[in-house]
């Protein structure tokens, strides 16, 4: 399927993959209970001003919309942005957060990363988690977790670390149902990593996680929490569900 909840293009400052990184950053945001209050024609101008202020930044910024309304009691909708320029980011929030539903959200997470280029013929395999930086949103979930590795993983032989790199790549290949996209976030955020998995089955991304899990390379993982289960929908559609 192809979700219509966000434009997919991303604008390039220049050309090719040594253009740079796109940064990426996963908004997840939570709704006051008090907008349900409102009257009915308030809800309506104030779900419209933003959603108008969203399709202005769709002709500038890549921005995918994901509910999360009664699948975690922390959060009601995520935000899948990516641009070369990570001013992008701030300036969009500010303008989404002050619109009339906008006033009644509040962020709970905001991670930030970084894309890389893949690697290319003749050059030296990369002993970080290798993902597909191909454009998203043409599934109905996505998986979201932040990844911190444990400090002996980086004292590993880069032999060895590659191996279990190897390994992995050769798990996730028996799951071609799940596409998986790393983001890389040393010194920009806390976490290492932020990997995105997105299909359009559940359970086959919980297999895929039960056997990383249990692969070499889950046991140098510290901590990949908290994580988010986010289905993929139209914009004013998840807006309606506010309230």
């Amino acid at each position: 399927m192809t979700p219509t909840h966000g434009h997919l293009a991303v604008p390039e400052k220049g050309k090719g993959a040594e253009a740079g990184p796109r940064f990426v950053n996963f908004l997840f945001l939570k709704i006051n209970p008090n907008f349900r209050t409102l009257q009915s024609n308030e809800k309506i101008v104030a779900k419209e001003e933003f959603l108008s202020a969203f399709e202005r930044y769709q002709e500038k910024t890549a921005a995918l919309s994901y509910s999360l309304v009664g699948l975690r009691a922390d959060c009601d909708m995520l935000l899948w942005r990516i641009d070369p320029d990570l001013g992008m980011f701030q300036a969009m929030s500010e303008r989404l957060l002050t619109t009339g539903i906008g006033k009644y959200m509040s962020t709970v997470h905001s991670f930030l990363a970084a894309t890389k280029p893949p690697v290319g013929p003749g050059k030296q395999l990369l002993v970080e988690p290798s993902g597909d930086i191909g454009m998203p949103g043409r599934f109905k979930y996505v998986f979201v977790h932040p990844l911190v590795k444990a400090r002996n993983w980086y004292h590993l032989p880069a032999a060895e670390r590659q191996g279990i790199l190897e390994d992995q790549s050769r798990i996730r290949a028996k799951f071609p149902t799940v596409k998986l996209h790393t983001a890389y976030s040393f010194g920009l955020d806390e976490q290492e990593y932020m990997m995105a998995f997105e299909s359009d089955e559940p359970s086959d991304f919980l297999e895929l996680a039960a056997a990383l899990r249990e692969s070499g390379w889950g046991a140098y993982t510290a901590r990949d929490t908290p994580t988010f289960t986010c289905v993929a929908k139209d914009l004013r559609e998840i807006l309606d569900g506010l309230g």
